[in-house]
């Protein structure tokens, strides 16, 4: 696996995943293997830390086509924003994206 660090100093960032993700601020991640389940942009993952030993998370499905992505196994409807805490697993398709705490 793969690890990608979202920490930003400004106090949030943003990760959008997908088979060609573009997003609009923040930046993206490539899911090669999920092309035939993954939209272009298809997972956007938010983060604001208001202090150091504190940050708010969550993961909106964008997707527009494929399956929506789940949170330890509960579906994330289309459009809808969800919050997202340490040890959440994120699966879009066959990838796992595991929420790590800071530190």
């Amino acid at each position: 696996g793969e690890t990608i660090k979202l920490l930003n100093t400004e106090g949030n960032d943003t990760l959008v995943l997908g088979a060609n993700p573009r997003p609009r601020n923040g930046f993206g991640f490539r899911l090669n293997r999920e092309k035939a389940v993954t939209a272009a942009s298809h997972l956007r993952i938010e983060l604001d830390i208001s202090k150091k030993s504190y940050c708010k998370a969550s993961v909106t499905d964008l997707k527009a086509r494929g399956k929506n992505a789940q949170i330890n196994g509960d579906t994330l409807e289309t459009g809808k924003s969800r919050a997202v805490f340490a040890n959440d697993m994120i699966t879009i398709g066959q990838s796992v994206i595991k929420i790590k705490p800071l530190g």
